[in-house]
């Protein structure tokens, strides 16, 4: 019975902390990525080369941020967490 506490406890801090981690990123993501606009045409809308630019550089930033963010909730979960590696990275 305590195994199954345990790992069930593992399993909610693992997931809690995705989620506060992903809620976090997607905020950093909106704060930080710049916002391309479209032109509206007779035949519905249309994006410059600069606007094309900008929403590149968006998911750019939104690459850089889950993979900073992702490496840095692998070690720590994985420091923190290692009483049953398998489980976590799992997880």
């Amino acid at each position: 019975m305590d195994r199954s506490r345990d790992v069930g406890r593992d399993v909610g801090i693992v997931l809690g902390s995705f989620v506060v981690l992903g809620i976090g990123a997607g905020v950093l993501w909106w704060v930080l990525a710049p916002t391309a606009s479209f032109t509206k045409v007779r035949t519905g809308g249309a994006m410059s080369e600069i606007e094309l630019g900008i929403q590149f550089a968006a998911v750019g930033w939104y690459v850089v941020i889950g993979a900073v963010a992702g490496l840095l909730a692998g070690v720590v979960l994985t420091w923190w967490r290692d009483r049953d590696a398998l489980l976590t990275s799992l997880l």
